[in-house]
């Protein structure tokens, strides 16, 4: 699979909540478990309003975080692009953060942040806070 394919085929979704600070959606992978994407707002001073943190994960898993090496990553990965996308286009964020503490999910989001900048018109940027790998941003 070419990265420039990735968002290509996805599952059926739909979104769980949606309130002013919090947004949530989920859908059934191919094995049946469920994938839980969140979008929580930052807004701690004037500098972060519209700063969203987003993350996904798989329930039933011992490593809800982790990749999970199940052989249907393209379509999750297809899946999480779309409900990104459709959040975008309601919430219009300044800003989408995604954090990633293990070297896998770190060469994940440096390969895919680009690719979701492109999908949803946003540019990517890498951001280390006091020497911390692991912060990707799209910035509208």
């Amino acid at each position: 699979m070419k990265l420039d394919e990735l968002f290509d085929e996805q599952h059926d979704w739909e979104w769980l909540d949606k309130r002013s600070d919090a947004w949530k959606a989920h859908f059934a992978a191919d094995d049946g478990s469920a994938i839980l994407v969140h979008f929580e707002r930052t807004d701690v001073d004037e500098r972060s309003r519209g700063v969203w943190q987003a993350d996904f994960e798989r329930s039933g898993t011992d490593d809800p975080l982790g990749i999970t090496g199940q052989g249907n990553a393209s379509t999750i990965l297809g899946t999480v692009g779309d409900i990104i996308k459709d959040f975008q286009r309601n919430v219009r964020a300044k800003a989408l953060v995604f954090h990633a503490d293990e070297p896998s999910r770190q060469r994940l989001y440096r390969r895919l942040v680009p690719k979701l900048g492109q999908l949803v018109g946003m540019r990517p940027h890498q951001y280390n806070p006091e020497g911390e790998p692991g912060e990707f941003w799209l910035i509208a």
